[in-house]
């Protein structure tokens, strides 16, 4: 039975908080076309599956006379600020139909361009504001908790209407996320590589948490989802690992380049019509990397047995450019073909710093943030 309470209402406007989405919520969601136009742009298709895993999350639903315009989760976790847990709340969907929407999209672009405060009449935000200043409000069992809480989410600057509404609401930029794409049209596994045993699990926790000891939102939510965490071992000893869940997006657009080539001839050629769908992207969504100093290299085999065990042609890694692993990995190099063809999209990572000092922000702006791909799919 979905948790349900009416906590606003103006004029014609309603807005409740659930625990479990409905029916109208799962559709509008299933629905929601992700991406910027003019990039990639697709529709998630493991909602369902997903859902359980997410721990506490919170649907902020908005209604106009009854009728569904569209909800904004709020994913409750810990995640770690100098290896110390943070009340942290990750903003997983926000889907918003077209009444709530600016009438003049171009208007609103050539405003931020001129670097111009967005409106602060925005109706979405006289009824969404209060849960961004202060996230407890979603449940009454948190009580006053006076103590600081972050939340974030990963916009791209393109998307501006989404990237306006953070702005509006009182994020900040502290980072700056990018797509990785690793692939291989007839990846091979390595014989090094193992599925991770449970004896070994609270090794790759103890392994995790120093390799990102430095990190912000570092979060162990979802590692060992679905027992999809595979390791790399030398003469019985772990040196590298990584979570790589398979995925699969509905795609709508391709980039422009990509489209031309992709539809028009590369699909054509028997190889790669055996391995693309132009309807679906289908791939390994990787996080939680780690590997023993001196065994970087292995982090290849590594993708590259995980696309193999997966019988999939494609690996995407979300990094902080910050991060000593997003280094790492693109001094690697060898990453495959789809990465000359595709962009990477780059996206702003924006937090809302609820009851922070100065001093403990200014870490989240000069070290990277952990990004969970469970997060981004």
């Amino acid at each position: 039975m979905a948790s349900q309470s009416e906590v606003l209402k103006y004029l014609k406007l309603s807005i409740s908080v659930e625990e479990e989405p409905g029916n109208d919520v799962k559709e509008l969601l299933a629905d929601t076309v992700l991406g910027t136009p003019g990039k990639l742009r697709y529709r998630h298709t493991s909602f369902n599956t997903k859902l359980p895993f997410l721990g506490q999350i919170y649907f902020i639903i908005l209604k106009k006379s009854g009728k569904l315009l569209g909800c904004i989760a709020f994913s409750k976790r810990d995640t770690f600020h100098k290896q110390a847990p943070v009340h942290s709340w990750y903003i997983r969907y926000f889907s918003i139909r077209a009444p709530l929407r600016s009438k003049s999209h171009k208007l609103k672009r050539r405003k931020r361009q001129e670097k111009e405060k967005p409106k602060r009449d925005n109706l979405l935000k006289l009824t969404a504001q209060k849960f961004f200043d202060d996230p407890t409000q979603l449940d009454e069992k948190f009580g006053d908790d006076p103590g600081g809480h972050l939340v974030y989410a990963y916009v791209e600057k393109e998307n501006v209407r989404s990237w306006d509404f953070t702005e509006m609401i009182g994020f900040e930029t502290v980072g700056r996320l990018h797509t990785n794409f690793f692939s291989r049209f007839y990846p091979k596994k390595d014989p090094h590589v193992h599925s991770l045993g449970e004896k070994d699990k609270k090794l790759i926790l103890s392994n995790l948490r120093e390799f990102y000891q430095d990190h912000t939102f570092y979060t162990e939510q979802n590692i060992f989802f679905g027992n999809n965490y595979l390791v790399w071992k030398k003469d019985g000893e772990i040196v590298a690992g990584c979570q790589a869940n398979p995925e699969v997006w509905k795609l709508v657009e391709y980039p422009g380049l990509l489209n031309k080539l992709f539809l028009k001839v590369l699909i054509r050629l028997p190889v790669l019509s055996r391995r693309f769908d132009p309807g679906y992207l289908k791939f390994i969504a990787i996080e939680g990397i780690w590997y023993k100093k001196g065994y970087e290299k292995c982090l290849l085999q590594l993708f590259e047995s995980a696309c193999a065990h997966h019988d999939l042609y494609l690996a995407i890694i979300w990094l902080d450019s910050k991060s000593p692993l997003y280094t790492t990995i693109r001094h690697l190099g060898h990453l495959g073909i789809i990465e000359k063809f595709i962009k990477p999209a780059v996206g702003d990572i924006r937090v809302k710093f609820v009851n922070w000092k100065d001093q403990d922000k200014r870490f989240y702006y000069e070290h990277p943030a952990y990004i969970s791909c469970f997060d981004m799919t």
